[in-house]
């Protein structure tokens, strides 16, 4: 029988920080239009990348993001204005907002009553109640007080909501991701489907009330029939607009004028008008719109129609013979998703993206290489280093590009002695050479003229896949490996650390950043470790306290001219060379993204971080910047219960609103388990965990009111 203790030190995922002002900047990539609305005498835009403020006449568009206002997560996919003149902000990932005169509030699930924290629709309905359609279930909220209608406890075919609605009369009307129409009044139900109405898809993927009360819906329907018309007597007519026979979506988005013209727009076939019985098309192909992909629609408080799309970023002013239409991206970042930053010694940023190229920018202005406009041979960048002569060396899946001026060089298999194209880690040692790491052929040392490789092959190389690679004061060379543990290497003696010879607590080692002045390696891993380069170890790993590791892999680490570490570990983490420890998290001071791929510092002593899904990040004069106070200790707003062990299950804290997301982790940082649990009135659910071998994991836990992460051990 196996036997399981719960090891001391619970740990709350939900942690409250205090942090200070600090001055962060974003560029992000265009993001798509998810809805528009009028408010305080302006258009504003709802997209993937924050919200956009345009002014009807002159078409100035502002810009915020976290930087410069209260909003929980940039993913804006609702928007609604109540009788007060508030403006609420539902968002993809952290809930619903409310700006009152700059006054922002947030709500989630871990706050409010709110059902969960991807908001996919808002609406003002009676006696100015808010509505709020989620992916788990409706909710109401009159300012105070919360209702909530899910699947299991009301007449409401499914929790996940796409469109809302609201009459004058009070009538709710509320479209399904996949089961149909409901009208609500009060607290009665009625369903429509395509059982009991002339509908030919359940997918109701918009919404719109005319004037003279008649509901409009858009559904999935492709092409014939996609729009359904119900007025206030209950009867039904379909209709689709002529260039619909090709459109994938139908009707992804409705406006309704004054008059009762009908303004729809599809995913692929542009804006289709119809005024009375008679159809209009506007598409790229004659000029009115950029593109055919339409997100968002809306009529203003002067009866113009504005249009959002999706793939160009554009929002388009519906009047005149030449529609204005205003770009509304932020940046010429090519993609939020970065990989490698680098800086030259003029001082530009070098950015590596997943799959969108090469950019360089100088403060103002991003250019692109890509393989489609240059000599790339990839647009998956996976490292970028800059050579003492200023050349640019990037490292791609299919092999290395490097830029000096103008003039590009390929180095892969088939021209050169590369041993593989799979490039993960470009440095360049004291005497100019290049050491180019790969993900399965060990590395290989490039002088300009000569190849050198080095594999498993050779004496003391215990991996062929390197992550890493770093070089200390004497010129020896730090390589992290995969599983394998961290290797040194003097040019002709080999040395390795692991965790059964050494003080390491992962044999995966992910970054390497080293002291000039002591010569200390600081080494990420599934936590953190110190090393003084021959016998004196300390770690800290992601469930440890006080100094508490976020993330349960520690992603780049840096070191400045003040000997700071910054550390990528579930945000930012800054020890400074007295010892002390800040963190910078999304929750707490306005960084943009906690999860952080790549970080440079500039002359000026900013940091520069690259995010998985905010594209890059400023933080101005860091090395001068007015840091909030280290904590003393790490608390949590709110406390539901432990995970305890019962025989070989273990016990897990629920909430009778939210489904139980539980993760267990082996200590290499591994899942070896996620299942979820669904809500229950019972105060705990199990989970059998008697498959896993001898050892020690983590186990997270989300249930919707708390997260908790906690340390378990199979002894046998």
């Amino acid at each position: 029988m196996k036997l399981m203790h719960v090891v001391t030190g619970l740990i709350f995922a939900a942690i409250q920080l205090t942090a200070a002002s600090t001055s962060w900047t974003e560029y992000v990539a265009a993001g798509s239009v998810n809805v528009l609305v009028d408010y305080k005498e302006a258009i504003w835009a709802g997209t993937t990348e924050g919200l956009v403020k345009i002014d009807k006449t002159s078409g100035q568009r502002t810009y915020y993001n976290h930087s410069n206002c209260g909003l929980p997560d940039l993913n804006v996919t609702a928007l609604a204005v109540d009788k007060k003149g508030v403006l609420w902000v539902g968002t993809g990932n952290g809930g619903l907002a409310s700006d009152n005169n700059d006054a922002w509030t947030s709500y989630n699930a871990y706050n409010s009553d709110i059902p969960a924290n991807h908001v996919t629709a808002l609406t003002i309905g009676k006696n100015g109640i808010l509505w709020i359609g989620t992916e788990s279930g409706l909710a109401s909220f009159d300012g105070t007080k919360w209702k909530v209608f899910l699947k299991d406890s009301t007449k409401l075919p499914e929790n996940w909501i796409n469109s809302l609605a609201a009459n004058a009369n009070g009538t709710l009307w509320i479209g399904t991701l996949d089961s149909g129409l409901v009208k609500m009044v009060d607290t009665v139900m009625t369903i429509y489907n395509t059982r009991n109405s002339i509908m030919r898809d359940n997918g109701i993927q918009s919404l719109a009330v005319a004037p003279d009360g008649a509901l409009w819906a858009g559904t999935n329907q492709q092409g014939d029939s996609g729009l359904v018309r119900i007025d206030t007597t209950g009867k039904w007519s379909a209709y689709s607009a002529p260039q619909w026979s090709d459109a994938e979506d139908g009707a992804m988005a409705l406006a309704i004028q004054s008059d009762g013209t009908l303004w729809t727009g599809s995913y692929q076939s542009g804006v289709a008008v119809l005024k009375g019985a008679t159809w209009t098309a506007y598409q790229q192909e004659n000029g009115k719109v950029p593109d055919d992909n339409i997100g968002a629609m809306l009529v203003d408080s002067q009866g113009t129609v504005w249009i959002g799309t999706v793939d160009s970023c554009y929002v388009v002013k519906a009047s005149g013979s030449t529609w204005p239409a205003y770009k509304i991206k932020q940046s010429d970042l090519p993609y939020d998703q970065l990989t490698a930053l680098a800086m030259d010694s003029s001082g530009n940023i070098w950015l590596g993206t997943y799959d969108a190229g090469v950019a360089k920018f100088d403060g103002t202005n991003f250019t692109v290489f890509t393989r489609e406009n240059s000599q790339l041979p990839s647009n998956m960048i996976n490292g970028l280093a800059v050579s003492p002569s200023g050349a640019i060396w990037i490292g791609t899946d299919r092999g290395v590009a490097t830029l000096s001026g103008t003039q590009w060089t390929i180095y892969n298999k088939t021209n050169s002695q590369l041993p593989s194209n799979n490039i993960s880690s470009i440095v360049f040692d004291k005497n100019g050479v290049a050491w180019i790491g790969t993900g399965d052929h060990g590395f290989a040392q490039f002088s300009g003229t000569t190849w050198t490789l080095y594999d498993t092959s050779a004496a003391g190389l215990p991996s062929r896949t390197v992550n890493t690679l770093a070089f200390d004061n004497a010129g020896a060379a730090w390589i992290g490996t995969e599983a394998k543990g961290l290797e040194k290497f003097s040019g002709t003696t080999w040395q390795n650390f692991n965790q059964t010879n050494s003080g390491m607590i992962s044999n995966s080692v992910y970054s390497i950043a080293i002291e000039k002045a002591s010569g200390r390696l600081w080494i990420g891993t599934t936590g953190l470790e110190r090393f003084d380069g021959t016998a004196i170890w300390k770690s800290w790993e992601f469930f440890s306290i006080p100094s508490m590791i976020r993330g349960l892999l520690t992603g780049p680490i840096v070191i400045d001219a003040n000997n700071s570490k910054w550390i990528a570990s579930g945000g930012l983490l800054r020890i400074d060379n007295a010892g002390v420890w800040t963190y910078f998290v999304k929750d707490s001071c306005g960084l943009p993204d906690d999860n952080i791929t790549c970080i440079v510092i500039d002359k000026q002593g900013s940091i520069w971080l690259g995010t998985s899904f905010s594209g890059l990040v400023k933080f101005a004069s860091a090395t001068n910047a007015v840091l909030p106070p280290p904590p003393q200790a790490y608390q949590a707003f709110t406390r539901h219960g432990e995970c305890l062990m019962r025989g070989t299950n273990l016990i897990i804290p629920l909430d009778s609103r939210h489904q139980a997301i539980v993760s267990v982790y082996a200590m290499n940082g591994a899942l070896v388990l996620r299942k979820m649990l669904a809500p229950d009135k019972a105060t705990t659910g199990s989970v059998d965990v008697s498959f896993l071998p001898k050892g020690t994991y983590a186990v997270h836990i989300d249930n919707g009111s708390a997260a908790l992460i906690q340390k378990i051990a199979i002894v046998k």
